[in-house]
């Protein structure tokens, strides 16, 4: 089992060259008007809707008022001025409903992905209208999906405004995106978004090093902002329940070459060889997966030591964190590297129990639980199963107990400090105007 231990330089706010993404005191004459598209945001469900809703709660503290764009749904939300659904029933525009159709018929016959092109001429028309009442000079987009950053490129052109990318996930070497015909697709994409931003932030430094080998004219507009976690949202364990087995919990989807099959074909052998006790452990996933995971994975359910579960809301999926006795991060995909981190991560690190993840050696992922201070242990592909069976019976001989992060998790991750270094970027650009 791996030890954790002190790796927190590499986690240093940085950039390639160019703009500087230490912390500082912002200045804040009043506050600016920011456009922020996110086409997943709160009450959505997904992960992805978590960080722009963490710099739109913040950014205000350091000068900014952000009107977001996102996707309309059926959920309720508070009736608020700032965040505009679209696209709202009944759209008068018949230039933009014909618009939608057309982007609609051009992404299922022409392109290699779904990228969300129907929601963009009614993202770029709202757009007008919050110019029409309160102009603005900075446009925030974050990505997937990619109609996003697509709609961000026409409305900077259309208005002169500067251009921040948030590109969660990267285009060219994706390994979520492997479609043959999408490489070259992929590529001229990303090279555009990167000639026309005036910023583009990375979410993982491996992501932004990348980056800067493959563009290194553009490198002065690249930074890196984490992923991170809200401040003011606490998350605790409970109490765990009295019951007959212990459970490692994996909440989210499983797709992409996420598949845990490593861990319980492990978990499978030790049972077998008499190493394990068989109903000692219960492994859930909680989540849809794609169905080649659920079909490779029925052997092990018929064996009775897995069980799938459909999503649920975000407090549920917590409430069964912490009440787990242990967790489960899958942090793999059909190319075999180390890019992104996936959001759960910061739940689990604040729920404090012993985490078990999938990964590669020195994935960011990886690296971040290394410095973190949580027990945790890391079975690698390339592994023996000798290897990959002593780390998980010495996980499983863990107690459940907790064990809170360090300071050094508490102040690199902090959603606040990221809407601060994010302003202070935003103030770099347009002080430049």
């Amino acid at each position: 089992m791996r030890v954790a231990n002190d790796r927190t330089g590499a986690f240093r706010y940085r950039v390639c060259a160019g703009i500087l993404m230490t912390p500082g005191t912002p200045s804040a004459e009043g506050s600016k008007s920011l456009l922020m598209l996110a086409y997943y945001f709160p009450p959505q469900n997904e992960s992805g809707a978590m960080r722009p809703y963490r710099f739109a709660k913040y950014l205000p503290e350091f000068g900014y008022a952000p009107q977001v764009i996102s996707l309309g749904t059926s959920e309720r939300r508070p009736e608020r001025d700032d965040i505009h659904e679209v696209p709202v029933p009944g759209e008068p525009r018949a230039l933009v409903n014909l618009a939608s159709r057309a982007a609609h018929r051009l992404e299922r016959t022409l392109l290699p992905y779904n990228e969300r092109l129907p929601w963009v001429p009614y993202a770029i028309a709202e757009a007008g209208r919050i110019y029409q009442k309160q102009p603005y000079s900075i446009i925030f987009s974050t990505s997937p999906p990619l109609a996003t950053q697509i709609s961000a490129m026409w409305i900077k052109r259309r208005y002169g405004t500067k251009w921040v990318a948030d590109l969660r996930d990267p285009l060219f070497g994706n390994p979520f995106r492997t479609r043959g015909i999408g490489r070259p697709y992929d590529a001229m994409l990303e090279r555009l978004i990167f000639r026309n931003a005036d910023a583009l932030i990375a979410n993982t430094d491996v992501v932004a090093q990348g980056w800067c080998a493959r563009y290194p004219h553009w490198k002065h507009k690249i930074a890196v902002i984490w992923n991170g976690f809200d401040p003011e949202e606490r998350l605790e364990p409970a109490a765990i329940p009295n019951r007959e087995c212990r459970v490692m919990l994996h909440a989210g989807a499983l797709y992409g070459g996420r598949n845990p099959r490593l861990l319980l074909a492990s978990i499978d052998r030790l049972i077998t060889r008499g190493r394990l006790k068989p109903g000692a452990f219960r492994i859930e996933l909680l989540g849809v997966s794609e169905k080649s995971v659920c079909d490779d994975l029925s052997g092990f359910v018929r064996k009775g030591f897995l069980e799938h579960s459909n999503a649920v809301p975000r407090d549920e999926a917590i409430a069964r964190m912490a009440g787990s006795d242990f967790l489960l991060l899958v942090d793999t995909n059909e190319l075999n590297t180390g890019l992104q981190v996936p959001a759960k991560l910061f739940d689990y690190l604040r729920v404090g129990r012993p985490i078990l993840t999938i990964t590669t050696r020195n994935s960011p992922a990886d690296r971040i639980l290394a410095g973190s201070g949580i027990r945790y242990a890391a079975l690698y592909s390339d592994d023996s199963e000798k290897c990959v069976d002593e780390k998980v019976l010495a996980f499983f001989a863990l107690p459940p107990e907790t064990t809170q992060p360090n300071q050094w998790f508490w102040k690199e991750f902090d959603g606040r400090v990221q809407a601060r270094t994010l302003a202070e970027l935003l103030n770099g650009l347009v002080s430049t105007d």
